[in-house]
């Protein structure tokens, strides 16, 4: 009990705003998720929560690493369907040697760009999900 009173004294009024900003900013996003009718609008939410950081400067730097990511996921995720769409076994190997080459770049790449990386892999992994599932969609 009494470790736990200590811990409660390094709360700061400056950490209850940033705690109490990021959680109003998440809750928006999913409150928006919902409004725009999205299918998963609780990742709106998480992207928030992803991305809050206590420095401006660190936010910027975070999301754009994190909008690289994905742009490259997606680039690759074209690729990859444009090449493999009807030959399902190299499609999945494609997939499989692509999310080998973004955790050997997370390894590799630290702090941000290292975000960047795991963002491309998760990337070509949620847009070509669904192909993998039903490719006759």
């Amino acid at each position: 009990m009494l470790r736990a009173l200590r811990m409660l004294g390094a709360w700061e009024a400056a950490t209850s705003g940033y705690v109490l900003r990021s959680l109003l900013a998440a809750s928006l996003a999913l409150w928006l998720g919902f409004q725009l009718h999205l299918d998963s609008p609780f990742s709106a939410a998480s992207t928030v929560l992803l991305l809050i950081h206590p420095l401006q400067g660190a936010v910027v730097g975070k999301g754009f690493h994190r909008a690289l990511g994905t742009l490259v996921g997606l680039a690759v995720a074209l690729v990859l369907t444009s090449l493999f769409a009807q030959q399902m076994l190299l499609f999945i190997l494609g997939i499989g040697v692509w999310l080998g080459l973004c955790v050997g770049a997370m390894t590799v790449f630290r702090h941000y760009q290292a975000t960047a990386a795991v963002v491309a892999g998760y990337t070509v992994c949620l847009a070509l999900g669904p192909a993998i599932v039903a490719p006759q969609q």
